[in-house]
């Protein structure tokens, strides 16, 4: 967050005690400013969302087939990397 702060926010970001010490009308004007330098950057993350759904939109995507399931989960259960996989992100869990 202090980061996207640097690029995101004005060049200097007030502290609680600056801003206390501003008048009403710098303060609103500051909050303003502030509120008006993050519209961008969002408006920019919601275009390219919206940019990506309407390219999947228009996309031919392959059918998926009705072949029929098997529910034999022995096979999978045989992968030992995939056992040990799902106990790393287990303990990974309940480290974290």
């Amino acid at each position: 967050p202090a980061i996207g702060a640097l690029f995101i926010l004005s060049d200097k970001v007030m502290t609680k005690d600056e801003i206390a010490f501003m008048t009403e009308t710098e303060r609103v004007k500051y909050y303003a400013s502030e509120a008006a330098a993050v519209q961008t950057p969002f408006l920019g993350i919601a275009i390219f969302i919206i940019l990506i759904g309407l390219v999947f939109f228009f996309v031919n995507l392959p059918k998926v087939s009705d072949t029929e399931a098997s529910n034999d989960y022995g096979v999978v259960l045989k992968n030992k990397n995939l056992i040990m996989g799902a106990f790393g992100i287990f303990f990974y869990v309940g480290a974290e």
